[in-house]
């Protein structure tokens, strides 16, 4: 009897061991959620803006740059679709560091990183994500592109491309406007990818230029019109490679390799791309890992990278301590200029983010290595305040115009951040509560945050952490925010990762650019069956669907910023007034869009659409009259007359 009620016992017990273990490695499965209502979320007071000179792209409408803008704001004027699915994946074997940027015609442009097929520059069409056209040649990443507009060409629209050794402008045709070396070697195959690739480029409004900065610290400058290099040569930043300082995780890279072929097979076999990945995410052996800024009204150009050698202490070739730098850009005579350094300011331990800048341009917003928000000002390179935030913040920061809003990410969450001028104060944290979880599974997150009028664009996962810097996601998940509580309004399951930005495109969807590394390292530790398909590349384009609603959130939003405009419009500046009623105008024309595509796909069966037109372009009309509280009282009016009934 004792030896059956033992065996009795050692079975419960074997069986609770095997029901744990099994239950820890169980896919994280993503709840159905109710359909959002309606947005929290009011713009107040004046909005944050600057007078940019000859700034072409105007209100952001969809990412013209890799992080929406020459700020790197991470911001768009138009309304986010509150649902959305996966539609298409476009170019599964190419791997997409960087980011991807749009014309207005919502055509797609992005420059591979890594590809079997040697390529520097990728069109796709919106509609099915097929090739439109592609720019021969070989490179180790370009960063993101930049589209601006044509000056010589009505409605028309020029793409830049920055490669380490060459720059170009071609229309959105696909023909080339002009091709220029950058002064640097041309890369090859065999070299080390840390130090050839290229961040991108940005637009200097004062000089009408086109600035672009290579991983080992080269900086050009070229003139937008003609590609005439506008320096003697490249300009080299003053700091060394940073030490490489591996974690223990690093020796689980050689067991993702094999999921990574598909898009090395040109390569050698040194060109370790999980290796290459990590070390500049780590800011590991690296002079420059992330993107910079411009201020279009000073023209600082705002660089993070490393510090001289000297400083550390030590001069040994390696820089211990990281940078940031502020440049200004100076005429030298016969249409040449030179880089002189206005204020450095160093880091110990580094920053591995990108810096953004304010709406008007006077405050840099950065992360450091030490879980630190900090607020510099932007022309005498001075700290203002810092915030310790939860965690190291990954990458740079959404900067949003209005209520002086900050959203900086870390591994966990999203915070929401309010500069209140002397300090920085955390008013939210993201929940995501969103996934059912096994034993030991948490939820992550996955991405940069982009604020839009009606939430904030987010990219979120569940799985395990093997440290604080090394999410292994199990499950995927694209969506929004409310920006006023931090709460998920939607997600959708998300096929991919990537570590470039949340895009957010002219139609209010999320585009995503593949390029893995945490979910190849879960696929390197965990069974096939816990993960699910193997690794894929290439764009993702994830569709806003329930227009019904969508049209819900804009006409909401236009309400909100023209009865705030009601209340402020004769206390802010012309620059700011200007500001909001510009968000109005893109507000009203997608509004106008997406209710037709809410009648066509059925989601709204009364066809209102005559009467939803006229208003609009009353409201219009009331936006370039008289500015007055009565004229802005009577296009709300206008605009709730139109508003759905189901709320």
């Amino acid at each position: 009897m004792k030896k059956r009620i033992i065996l009795a016992v050692t079975g419960i017990l074997i069986l609770l061991i095997i029901c744990c273990v099994w239950a820890q490695f169980q896919y994280p499965k993503l709840r159905e959620l109710p359909l959002p209502e309606k947005h929290h979320w009011k713009p107040e007071g004046c909005r944050a803006a600057a007078k940019y000179p000859n700034l072409i792209p105007g209100n952001n409408i969809g990412f013209y740059d890799q992080h929406a803008d020459v700020r790197n704001s991470d911001e768009v004027s138009i309304a986010l679709a509150p649902v959305m699915e996966l539609d298409w994946i476009a170019e599964p074997d190419m791997y997409v560091y960087e980011g991807l940027v749009f014309d207005r015609s919502g055509n797609i442009y992005f420059s591979p990183m890594f590809s079997p097929e040697r390529v520097i520059l990728v069109s796709l069409e919106p509609e099915k994500g097929k090739r439109r056209w592609a720019i021969q040649g070989f490179s180790f990443g370009n960063g993101t592109p930049l589209v601006l507009d044509d000056p010589n060409r009505k409605n028309g629209q020029i793409v830049y491309l920055g490669s380490y050794h060459r720059i170009l402008a071609v229309r959105t045709d696909g023909s080339i406007v002009w091709d220029v070396p950058t002064g640097l070697a041309p890369v090859k195959p065999d070299d080390d990818p840390t130090e050839k690739h290229s961040y991108g480029i940005n637009y200097h409004p004062k000089t009408d230029s086109l600035i672009g900065i290579t991983g080992d610290g080269h900086v050009y400058v070229h003139d937008r019109f003609t590609g005439r290099s506008l320096l003697d040569e490249p300009f080299m930043l003053p700091g060394e490679r940073s030490p490489v300082k591996d974690p223990p995780i690093m020796k689980v890279l050689p067991m993702m390799l094999p999921h990574y072929k598909r898009f090395s097979k040109s390569l050698p076999e040194k060109n370790n791309i999980p290796l290459t990945m990590a070390r500049i995410l780590l800011g590991n052996g690296v002079k420059v890992a992330n993107f910079f800024s411009v201020d279009p009204v000073s023209g600082v150009v705002v660089i993070a990278a490393t510090a001289p050698d000297q400083v550390d202490g030590t001069t040994d070739g390696i820089s211990e301590f990281g940078a940031l730098y502020g440049l200004d850009l100076l005429p030298v005579g016969k249409g040449k200029f030179k880089f002189s350094i206005r204020y450095r300011i160093d880091f110990e331990g580094g920053s591995a983010s990108t810096p953004s800048l304010s709406a008007d341009g006077s405050r840099i917003y950065l992360g450091d290595n030490y879980g630190k928000l900090l607020a510099i000002d932007t022309a005498r390179g001075t700290l203002i305040w810092d915030l310790k935030l939860s965690d190291q913040i990954g990458g740079s920061v959404g900067v949003a115009s209005d209520n002086n809003e900050i959203y900086a990410t870390t591994a966990k969450n999203t915070h929401k951040v309010i500069d209140r001028g002397d300090h920085g104060e955390v008013v939210w944290r993201s929940s995501y509560d969103v996934f059912d979880l096994a034993p030991l599974q948490s939820e992550m997150n996955m991405l940069l945050a982009s604020p839009a009028p009606n939430g904030v664009g987010i990219v979120m996962g569940a799985g395990y952490f093997l440290g604080p810097k090394a999410p292994l996601p199990l499950k995927l998940a694209v969506g929004l925010l409310d920006r006023e509580t931090g709460r998920i309004r939607y997600v959708t399951e998300a096929r991919e990762e990537s570590i470039a930005p949340t895009t957010i495109g002219p139609d209010g969807g999320i585009y995503q650019a593949h390029s893995q590394l945490r979910r190849g390292l879960s696929l390197a530790i965990f069974p096939k069956s816990m993960i699910g398909d193997p690794l894929i590349g290439g764009i993702a384009r994830y569709k806003p669907i329930r227009h019904d609603l969508f049209y819900r959130d804009i006409i909401d939003s236009i309400i909100d910023r023209l009865e705030k405009i009601s209340k402020v419009y004769n206390t802010c500046t012309e620059t700011s007034l200007q500001a909001d009623i510009s968000v109005v105008e893109v507000l009203l024309r997608q509004a106008e869009s997406v209710y037709r595509k809410a009648l066509i796909e059925r989601d709204i069966k009364k066809n209102n659409f005559k009467k939803v037109k006229s208003t609009l372009v009353k409201v219009q009309s009331l936006l370039k009259g008289n500015r007055t509280a009565e004229n802005y009282q009577k296009a709300v009016q206008y605009i709730k007359d139109i508003a759905l009934n189901r709320r």
